[in-house]
């Protein structure tokens, strides 16, 4: 769980915050929904690591879950289904551009140029 500290970026669905030793924590913060993945999840996570990629004062980064869980895969409830800006396009692109949206969180963590730490509690559950 995150501590009282001020955060680093705050997003709707992520908070992040400098710890000791120049680390960051990165929490997913939608405890309510054990943090399964929505499409502005994704975009936030993109972004604070946009963020954490230019503080040179940055040199690890630990990924985690706020609350009791993560429940891996993609929220069905979350609003639209699509990637962000595919609203009104129809199916099948609509489809892929999710698709790429999602995948771009793997590469843009991948990309990045400081160690990251996954430290998650999977939680089982679907239709969240």
């Amino acid at each position: 769980m995150l501590s009282d500290r001020d955060p680093v970026c705050s997003f709707p669905t992520v908070l992040a915050e400098m710890l000791d030793l120049s680390i960051i924590l990165v929490a997913m913060s939608r405890p309510h929904r054990l943090n399964v993945m929505t499409m502005e999840t994704i975009s936030d996570v993109r972004e604070t690591f946009d963020r954490v990629e230019g503080d040179r004062s940055v040199r690890a980064v630990i990924l985690t879950e706020a609350g009791r869980g993560l429940c891996t895969g993609l929220g069905s409830k979350s609003p639209g289904h699509g990637a962000p800006g595919t609203e009104g396009v129809v199916p099948i692109p609509r489809t892929l551009s999710a698709h790429e949206h999602v995948t771009s969180l793997d590469q843009r963590i991948h990309r990045l140029r400081k160690p990251v730490i996954t430290a998650v509690q999977v939680t089982p559950r679907s239709g969240a």
